[in-house]
């Protein structure tokens, strides 16, 4: 799936949540690890607006609708 997309610059939704579909679209099965792994999450202010949130909902839709699966800026440049 070649890591995250470096195409969500915006805060909020995004990348999380684009490597999971890209994932879950290669055949790949979600587990929850709830209790049996250690998450750590750097904190940060919230400072995504809504307009960021429909920026990158957008993003995403036509990289599904593309069926980009394995994304263009990611670990390796193409």
């Amino acid at each position: 799936v070649n890591g995250f997309d470096e195409d969500y610059v915006r805060p909020g939704v995004g990348e999380d949540h684009d490597v999971e579909w890209r994932l879950k679209a290669k055949g790949i099965k979600m587990k929850p690890i709830k209790n049996k792994a250690i998450v750590f999450h750097l904190f940060h202010p919230k400072n995504s607006t809504k307009d960021d949130a429909l920026f990158n909902d957008s993003l995403m839709d036509q990289k599904k609708q593309a069926r980009q699966v394995s994304c263009i800026n990611g670990l390796n440049k193409l």
